[in-house]
């Protein structure tokens, strides 16, 4: 694994643990009821107790731990044959930071102010879409023939 490669994790890592310290720090200046869903307009349309608020912590660190065990292990990559791992395992890495602060934000966010914004969705889900297209078209171009 390059350097880069660990420092990308260590990024990545870093960010999730300096959520998780601050939802335990912050605990008892989270509301009793938090929004739980937003809708597409970023407004919450539903609650949930205080502890809801570990769910978008947990998703994080279980995605990041995912993909981090996935970058070690190229050979079971669904990718055609040909194709540059070196793009690919870029990408890996640049989706696993944008979910890291995807969810931290999120978690941030909604113990602070109870809301996410309008832009919230559209911003996350262009942001993974266009790292995924990105890393595929440099894969592509880098494929042997």
């Amino acid at each position: 694994m390059k350097l880069y490669e660990k420092i990308l994790i260590g990024v990545g890592a870093m960010i999730l643990l300096l959520t998780t310290i601050f939802v335990i720090v912050r605990w008892q200046q989270i509301p009793d009821t938090i929004p739980s869903h937003f809708n597409a307009a970023g407004e919450a349309d539903a609650t949930g107790p205080r502890a809801t608020i570990l769910l978008p912590v947990a998703v994080g660190w279980i995605i990041y731990i995912t993909c981090s065990v996935t970058l070690f292990f190229p050979r079971f990559w669904n990718i055609p044959k040909g194709w540059a791992l070196g793009p690919m395992k870029l990408m890996m890495l640049i989706l696993d930071i944008f979910m890291a602060l995807g969810m931290s934000y999120m978690t941030i966010k909604i113990a602070v102010e109870g809301t996410l914004g309008a832009w919230f969705g559209p911003v996350f889900a262009g942001g993974i879409f266009v790292a995924i297209t990105v890393g595929m078209v440099f894969s592509y171009r880098g494929r042997t023939r």
